[in-house]
């Protein structure tokens, strides 16, 4: 004799199914929000500070992330944030990481309006974004000593500048010179 399945009331399949729908239209948002935040993106990966240059660099506490096109020297933008770089057994031993992230909202630009003809950085960096056959762009990290913008001075550990897609969200950057003194 087969064995009879219990019937399960209306009212909690009714739940159960207004629970799917919420999880399936909360990954949904997820996802579009997700794609909405890479859109903004422009370059994402690790910076690595080498362990003999971790107390030389201890008291920089800025970081700028400055964004280049490829054919031009100057800068198109610029990300300031403020870390600390803590000289400890572990980063005298293997160095210091850190993970970055730029994003449009977070860039200043680098424009002076009546000064140029070219257009506005913001623009340019935009329109890579969203270009179909990708240009890559150079970035350039900096830990700095006074906190200033402006040139490389005295007491700065930087990289070099480095090539990369606009989107791109897994670039390794070393921070290795020191500026000379």
């Amino acid at each position: 004799m087969p064995q009879r399945q219990p019937k399960i009331p209306a009212r909690i399949l009714a739940s159960l199914f207004m629970a799917a729908a919420s999880i399936t239209i909360g990954i949904a948002l997820s996802l579009l929000l997700l794609t909405e935040k890479n859109r903004d993106l422009i370059v994402a990966g690790e910076l690595y500070l080498p362990p003999e240059l971790v107390e030389y660099a201890q008291n920089n506490q800025t970081l700028f992330i400055v964004i280049y096109q490829n054919t031009h020297s100057r800068a198109l933008a610029v990300m300031k944030e403020f870390i600390t770089v803590k000289s400890t057994k572990k980063t005298r031993k293997e160095g210091y990481k850190r993970f970055f992230a730029v994003t449009l909202p977070k860039l200043e630009y680098m424009y002076l309006p009546g000064t140029t003809n070219e257009p506005h950085p913001e623009n340019v960096i935009r329109e890579l974004l969203q270009a179909e056959t990708k240009t890559s762009l150079m970035i350039k990290i900096r830990l700095d000593r006074d906190g200033q913008g402006g040139p490389d001075r005295s007491g700065d550990v930087m990289s070099k500048r480095i090539p990369f897609y606009p989107g791109q969200s897994n670039l390794p950057v070393t921070v290795n010179k020191k500026w000379f003194e």
